[in-house]
């Protein structure tokens, strides 16, 4: 770092010409050093203030998220949800929740299309989360865009491969194309998990 830097530069210059009797100088060298502690320290305190400042927006923005779902539960009018959710992306722009919250209400009232970069966004910071990739599977299934939608179910696949529905939606995929031993082996790995969890659903 710079500090490592100027330390080698001293001892450089000392080889050169030794100041360490120099007492003016010793004197100066020694105010820039408490300087430089000083500043370190300062620059800490700051770095914690902000990590705190952090946790509070995140929390609040959690507190907005919680507000904008129980909205979207309670009427078909989206625009308090997604006030509540945008106001949570204000204070915490990568606040996975409103996200997710978004592109559900978005689906919730029929606009597909507004969903789609919501539910891709998630995706992009939550790469493991299988709801996220069934999602947007479903709205690409809905849209007749079978290649995009067989793209987001195999994702979800490479997730969990134990939940029954996505095995459902590839079996119907293959079936739609032609490709009848892909979507007969689908169908029947669903088979066997349906009989496995008996209705549960397995942790992703």
């Amino acid at each position: 770092d710079d500090a490592a830097s100027a330390f080698e530069l001293f001892i450089s210059a000392m080889r050169l010409r030794n100041e360490i009797d120099n007492t003016v100088l010793m004197r100066f060298a020694r105010m820039k050093l408490s300087r430089l502690s000083l500043y370190r320290s300062m620059v800490a305190d700051l770095q914690q203030q902000v990590n705190d400042d952090k946790e509070k927006f995140e929390k609040l923005a959690l507190e907005y998220v919680s507000m904008g779902d129980e909205c979207r539960r309670e009427g078909f009018d989206p625009t308090p949800a997604l006030a509540n959710y945008d106001k949570a992306l204000s204070l915490y722009p990568d606040c996975v929740e409103a996200m997710w919250g978004k592109g559900r209400m978005y689906v919730a009232v029929g606009n597909d299309e507004e969903a789609i970069p919501w539910f891709k966004r998630v995706y992009e910071l939550c790469p493991d989360e299988f709801d996220t990739p069934m999602s947007l599977g479903e709205i690409y299934r809905r849209a007749g865009n079978l290649s995009e939608a067989m793209n987001w179910f195999l994702i979800a696949l490479s997730i969990n491969d134990e939940i029954a529905e996505v095995h459902e939606r590839l079996a119907d995929l293959y079936e739609s194309i032609g490709e009848e031993n892909a979507a007969s082996h689908h169908n029947e790995m669903a088979k066997k998990l349906r009989k496995k969890f008996k209705g549960r659903r397995p942790k992703s």
